[in-house]
């Protein structure tokens, strides 16, 4: 029997193995300018997807907060959750 439920949608997984990946190479350096290379031009956006993703189906509305508040403040907090993350466990970064 089939399995029920929603199917997953290709375009919607916006969080891949070349994200994962550029999560490792931003771990492993310890510079400054490569870590900023790194994040604006392969991590930058897709954060930004799923910020906006958490925005609208968490309803992270609040009262007195523009969206660039709190998409700055999400963004700040995703980045510094970034350490935690351990590539050798086998575990997959934002899952």
């Amino acid at each position: 029997m089939a399995k029920r439920g929603r199917k997953p949608d290709p375009e919607k997984n916006y969080f891949t193995e070349f994200h994962e990946q550029a999560v490792v190479n931003y771990l492993k350096t310890d510079d400054i300018v490569e870590k900023n290379k790194i994040f604006n031009t392969q991590l930058k956006d897709v954060f930004e997807k799923m910020i906006f993703g958490l925005y609208w189906s968490k309803k992270y509305f609040r009262k007195g907060l523009s969206f660039e508040e709190i998409r700055d403040d999400t963004l700040a907090d995703l980045i510094s959750k970034m350490d935690k993350f351990k590539p050798e466990k086998g575990t997959k970064a934002y899952s």
